[in-house]
């Protein structure tokens, strides 16, 4: 049998390659680009037909590169967010095998209820609804038998589609990117283990962030083939019974950019169906895929939206090519802060506000050579999902701006907060212990010392009213500024007591700073 397959394989694989040129070609669409890449207009629904016809594997990567906006011309975009993989679904009688097999127990054992219809299936995996013994709703993923080997064969062949993709303006350095991406994609989809652990950091930071809802992986009925998480009761963005469209998306974007920017773990896919608003308000990710930005470079990726936020576009760009270049991207040239200046929103497509400047920011580095790798392909794709998202519910209201000027106060009062955080404390303390227990005794050496006249410090005491008028003023301006991180410390304890009530931290920042501003205005009538 397996000296069958291996004379059979190559002549497969010949009949594929000539099948895939042989659909390009029908298409007008030669496997080489003739020329460099320069985008046709009106060419993206024809390769986006073109992908429709050659199997699920180039549908998924068509709905792939729907999410490279730093790639595709926005125009484009829609042609390719239509593609769906259409992969059959699974029967039950299979999914219970993959069940049996994994866990050792039968469906009815574990699931009360189980839906026979998958919510969502894609070339790796199909998703159900069920709900345990228990009562608990859960959602269930189910590893594909064989999944790998039925969509690796085709993996190869991609690299066929580079004459297309140059229609489109995709050069051949960004299609090889994409292609590697692509493929890390699915192999990341296919390891359900390495899933739930990401999701058990998601419920670490839900924790401590009343606005993300953490999904709880059951252990019992989770394997590296399949994964059962538990599914808040709530609605979706869409729908009849969805909330005023520009609260849901503000709240998807603070969600999605606190875990990107201050957490341990964001989603790098998003879609529109995948984003559930539980009943209590939280915002549920159910992602393909997650990663997480080095804790170096968060602040560094905050000041850089924030740049684009403020229309400083010098310091956005440097700020931009600092966090590609520690993703390992080309350097890039020497033009593109002048791109950067001279760039117009209507001229490449987009509106004017942040999320249409990030696209067109995207888009002129990667045309400059500085594409994005590793977690930067995530904060890109992820970013631009959630800009898509506030753009379709508000187009008049600047939602993306607004929540990353949340996010902004939040890592602010996250800072400040770990100025008296006791483990922060404790190293600033550790460095003065040895002062601290020495100080009496290098104090009574000097005074002794002093006192015997040994010493050169000579002891002068200012016996002028207005020398200490002006050293009672320098203790009171003293006293204050000590009081600020005391009132800090007991807003904090206040904070940490009323968890339940949102937006907390907005509010003790804003205490604070009114705090400050009372002791700026006192120090300013002392001096």
């Amino acid at each position: 049998m397996s000296t069958a397959r291996i004379h059979f394989a190559p002549v497969a694989r010949r009949r594929r390659q000539t099948e895939i040129r042989d659909a390009l070609n029908s298409f007008g669409m030669p496997v080489r680009a003739r020329r460099a890449s320069a985008r046709v207009p009106g060419a993206a629904s024809e390769v986006a037909a073109a992908l429709r016809a050659l199997g699920p594997v180039f549908r998924t990567f068509g709905s792939y590169l729907a999410s490279r906006v730093d790639l595709l011309h926005p125009a484009d975009v829609p042609a390719f967010g239509d593609l769906r993989p259409a992969v059959p679904p699974l029967s039950r009688t299979v999914v219970e095998r993959v069940v049996t097999q994994q866990t050792g127990a039968f469906l009815e054992e574990l699931f009360r209820e189980f839906d026979d219809a998958p919510v969502e299936s894609c070339l790796v995996w199909q998703v159900h609804h069920a709900v345990l013994q228990d009562g608990t709703p859960v959602t269930v993923k189910v590893l594909r038998p064989e999944s790998e080997e039925r969509w690796r064969p085709d993996l190869e062949f991609l690299a066929l589609l580079e004459g297309a993709a140059a229609n489109v303006g995709i050069g051949r350095d960004g299609l090889d990117g994409a292609l590697e991406d692509f493929a890390l994609r699915l192999q990341q989809q296919s390891d359900l283990a390495a899933e739930a652990r990401w999701l058990d950091a998601l419920a670490s930071d839900a924790d401590s962030f009343d606005l993300l809802y953490g999904p709880e992986v059951c252990r019992r009925a989770s394997t590296a083939r399949l994964l059962t998480v538990s599914r808040p009761t709530g609605v979706g963005l869409t729908g009849r019974n969805a909330p005023p469209r520009d609260e849901s998306a503000r709240a998807v974007g603070i969600a999605w950019l606190r875990q990107a920017l201050l957490g341990t773990a964001f989603p790098a896919e998003i879609a529109v169906g995948n984003v559930t608003l539980a009943d209590d308000g939280r915002v549920c990710f159910a992602a393909a895929t997650y990663d997480r930005i080095p804790i170096r470079m968060q602040p560094v990726l905050l000041d850089y939206v924030m740049a684009e936020c403020n229309h400083d576009v010098d310091r956005a760009c440097s700020l931009l090519v600092t966090a590609l270049r520690e993703a390992g991207a080309c350097e890039p040239g020497e033009r593109l802060p002048l791109c950067f200046r001279q760039a117009v929103p209507y001229r490449h497509g987009v509106t004017s506000g942040i999320a249409g400047r990030l696209r067109m920011h995207w888009r002129i580095a990667s045309e400059d050579g500085c594409l994005p790798r590793g977690h930067m392909l995530s904060f890109y794709r992820g970013l631009g999902a959630v800009a898509a998202i506030a753009d379709e519910a508000s187009p008049d209201r600047d939602l993306l701006a607004a929540a990353i000027q949340d996010v902004h106060v939040m890592a602010g009062v996250a800072r400040f907060r770990n100025m008296f955080d006791p483990a922060q404390m404790s190293v600033g303390v550790a460095r003065y212990a040895a002062l601290m227990v020495d100080g009496p005794r290098l104090l009574d050496e000097g005074l002794s010392t002093i006192h015997s006249g040994g010493g050169r410090i000579k002891l002068h005491v200012a016996e002028n009213v207005g020398q200490t008028k002006k050293s009672d003023s320098t203790a009171v301006v003293l006293a204050l500024m000590l009081a600020l991180p005391a009132v800090g410390m007991v807003l904090h304890q206040f904070a940490l007591r009323s968890a339940p009530v949102r937006w907390m931290d907005r509010i003790d920042a804003a205490l604070v700073v009114l705090f400050g501003a009372w002791i700026l205005r006192s120090i300013r009538r002392m001096i």
